[in-house]
């Protein structure tokens, strides 16, 4: 089986398609409610609304079809440990996908450091939501909520490692507005089996490393 390095949120990048049509009337909703502690949600409710005019809310409701109706895009950033999907909550989830609504998922990295294991990517999770949607088979993050990984690259990053800038972006519609494809890139890796859905890459010297310090990925596994 073909594994190729890839970077979350390489196909379900649908909100860019909300920002590049212009944007205006589009409901984003950013999932709370699987223990997303730290993310700096109202900054970057802040900014969706200030540069790209889009309605914002912060879900604080269980994920069901009356918390979903008139969303453009649902936002779930990485849920957070001992935390999971209900079957409700996927029923819901398949059911906004199918009814043309956008999916935007997101996994942190997991490493080691200090000699302590940080597992804040929770794999496992978001792949049953990949699973639900019957397209694991084709896309679905790589390792377990135990045993994650991070992306790295020695030479094309901000001065760290852990911060790769990525500059390959495949022909794709997704990123076809994009002006500067350039990006700093902080996280785990896919195991992406259909070449067509992939929106960005890492670079050639990039590669992976789980928590136990072995290599998901070599470097030109791309």
């Amino acid at each position: 089986m073909s594994r190729k390095i890839a970077l979350v949120m390489l196909f379900m990048l649908t909100l860019t398609s909300v920002l590049s049509s212009g944007g205006q009337g589009g409901l984003i909703l950013i999932d709370s409610t699987h223990g997303q502690t730290y993310y700096t949600f109202q900054t970057l409710q802040q900014y969706l609304e200030h540069y790209y005019g889009l309605t914002v809310q912060i879900l604080e409701e269980p994920i069901s079809e009356a918390t979903l109706a008139g969303a453009s895009v649902l936002f779930i950033p990485c849920p957070a440990e001992n935390t999971s999907f209900t079957p409700e909550e996927l029923d819901a989830i398949v059911n906004y996908v199918n009814g043309g609504g956008g999916l935007l998922l997101g996994c942190d990295s997991q490493y080691t450091y200090g000699g302590r294991n940080y597992t804040y990517g929770q794999p496992s999770t978001l792949n049953t939501v990949l699973e639900a949607l019957g397209i694991a088979d084709k896309v679905r993050y790589t390792g377990t909520n135990t045993l994650g990984d991070q992306l790295l690259d020695e030479y094309e990053n901000t001065g760290r490692e852990f911060e790769p800038v990525i500059s390959e972006f495949p022909e794709h519609p997704v990123t076809a507005f994009m002006s500067d494809k350039k990006m700093v890139y902080y996280g785990c890796t896919l195991q992406v089996e259909d070449e067509s859905i992939i929106v960005l890459r890492g670079g050639p010297n990039a590669y992976s490393v789980d928590i136990a310090g072995r290599k998901t990925y070599e470097e030109g596994s791309r």
